[in-house]
Parts: structure tokens; sequence; C-alpha cells
């Protein structure tokens, strides 16, 4: 399911708090096992690489790279246009979040209610700590984004981290949000 990096997120941060089975279960003891599926601490994020590559370092013949080659100018407009969505949210600017979204997006009028919502009832810091350009073509572009959403004034509110895959398209010239995908959500302490 697709959405705009905030709905989800957003969302269920919002409503998850009445979700207590989806709470985390208690950090166990050195000698449990974990329970399948359960990250233990400091076990990287999914599309963390755990070694870095050397430089230089082809995959082997047969074996595809494991993303495809973004040029420098394009990975750097494309988080241009993720640092400009990310600032629009933090100062409550709905006017600057819509012009870094794609005019025919279907979840446009979605993602505008969203906005009001939120910026309506809460103060929230969000803080990029990875913006990777996985794969462009002339008009179609997917980043993944390793984001925190912290409440700092409001009602109640799960502060979570998530890894967000967003789809940008072009626009007059221009790379514009369409929509995105959370791939992982995990709420804070």
């Amino acid at each position: 399911m697709k959405t705009f990096s905030f709905l989800l997120p957003l969302t269920i941060a919002l409503c998850g708090f009445h979700l207590q089975a989806q709470d985390a279960p208690p950090t166990p003891d050195p000698g449990t096992p974990a329970l399948p599926g359960t990250p233990l601490p400091g076990t990287p994020l999914p599309g963390t690489p755990t070694t870095p590559e050397a430089p230089g370092e082809k995959p082997e013949e047969g074996e595809k790279p494991a993303a495809e080659e973004v040029s420098i100018q394009v990975a750097n407009e494309l988080r241009s246009v993720i640092r400009t969505n990310i600032h629009a949210w933090g100062s409550k600017n709905i006017n600057l979040l819509r012009s870094t979204t794609h005019s025919e997006s279907p979840l446009l009028e979605t993602s505008d209610l969203m906005a009001r919502y939120i910026f309506a009832r809460f103060k929230l810091k969000y803080t990029v700590t990875k913006v990777t350009a996985l794969k462009a073509d002339e008009e179609e572009a997917e980043v993944e984004v390793h984001q925190t959403t912290e409440k700092e004034e409001g009602p109640a509110f799960r502060n979570n981290r998530a890894v967000v895959v967003h789809t940008l398209k072009k626009e007059n010239g221009k790379w514009k949000m369409w929509s995105s995908e959370v791939t992982l959500l995990q709420f804070l302490p």
C-alpha cells in the first residue's frame, strides 16, 4: 500500500496508542533466544549494508548490482525535494508542502487533509538520518529515507523511526512527490 511518508507513520503514531498488541516486547535476557522476527538491539535497519563495499568493487558476473546507478545531479535534485518536503512538515508550511507534491498524485487531497489535521494539533520534530536515491529514469525515481518523528507539543503521539521509499515523478521538468511506501516503522520508547 503506497501513501505519502507522513500518512501511514503519523496515522499509526496518532492512533497507535490504542494498539497495545503492537507494542514491542521487553528486551529479552541475554540467555533467552529472541522471538522470530524481533530485531535485537543494535540490529541495523533493513537495507543498511552490514559490511562496507570496497571502492571499485563490482558484483560477480551474473549478479545484479544492489541498486541502479543514479547520477549525482539527479540524486542531488531528489534529495533537495525530500529536504524541502521535510522542512515543510517541520515548519507547518502547507504551501511549501504542496509545492513538493505532484499535482496528479492520487493522494494529493488526502495528504492535504492530513497535513491540516497535524498542523492544527501537533508540533513535531522530523529528523532525517539517511537519504538514498535507489533508481531513476527520465520520468520516475525512488528514494529511500530513514527518518525519526518526535512530538514536541500536542496530544498523545507515538514517536517513531521509519524507513520510507518515496516515488517521485517529473512535473514540468521538476521532481515532485508522487507516493510513498513505509517499509519499516518502529515505535520509540
